[in-house]
């Protein structure tokens, strides 16, 4: 019996966001001031979540906060969910948070927590993960929240 030609990706939260992927995020936004979901081994910044601390239960209402999630790719929906209702409901000096997913547009978390509430940028080049020896094997996009009704959509971003 031969190999698999590809190996599958890890589904688990301990894959790193390229550190040259955030470099060009921090070039274009700004400091990344919170990890909204990290680990102690893998974080993009000094201020972060845990799994044990759990994000979803935190405050993301930072005023002029730039925040960044790479969320557990099997439970995408509570995070775009709570990052839609965050900037959506708070008032003037509401934090950017920035979500990285699968462009999965066929989803239910999608439908309701990204097209409708984010700029959607369609990530060009692909990434590849930290821990991983070639790109991911969909594509991905990088979720802006808010994003003002006129400025919903998909652009291409070339990042690198």
């Amino acid at each position: 019996m031969s190999e698999p030609k590809h190996k599958r990706h890890k589904s688990e939260q301990e894959v790193g966001t390229p550190p040259e992927f955030i470099a060009a995020i921090e070039k274009r936004w700004g400091k990344i001031t919170l990890d909204l979901a990290a680990s102690d081994k893998m974080h993009v910044c000094d201020e972060y979540f845990t799994p044990q601390i759990d994000g979803l239960k935190q405050d993301w209402n930072i005023p002029a906060a730039i925040e960044f999630c790479n969320p557990p790719f099997g439970k995408i929906g509570p995070w775009v969910k709570k990052a839609a209702y965050t900037t959506h409901s708070t008032g003037f000096m509401r934090p950017t948070i920035l979500i990285l997913v699968p462009a999965a547009i066929e989803t239910r978390w999608f439908r309701d927590h990204v097209y409708t509430h984010a700029k959607i940028h369609i990530l060009v080049p692909r990434l590849k993960f930290v821990g991983h020896d070639s790109g991911f094997t969909k594509g991905l996009v990088l979720c802006e929240y808010p994003a003002p009704e006129w400025d919903i959509g998909f652009y291409y971003w070339h990042w690198r």
